[in-house]
């Protein structure tokens, strides 16, 4: 039998909303700014490139209530 999920109340549909904003338009040009123009690519070395993916991790666990783990190197 198929069980009837509860309703979401209108917190979790916030919450969800702004998970699903953040983690598909802000967070890849944070990891990854040179698209858009933000800054220019020669101002990206390697060094700076994992600096700005550690950002993008760490507000990923921060922006989903810490739901989600950091994956260290």
């Amino acid at each position: 039998a198929h069980q009837k999920q509860p309703a979401m109340s209108p917190a979790d549909i916030q919450t969800l909303m702004s998970d699903f904003i953040f983690l598909r338009y802000f967070n890849p040009h944070i990891a990854n700014p040179e698209p858009l123009g933000i800054v220019p690519e020669s101002m990206i070395n390697q060094k700076v490139r994992y600096n700005l993916m550690q950002v993008s991790a760490v507000l990923s666990v921060v922006g989903g209530g810490g739901r989600r783990k950091l994956r260290h190197n």
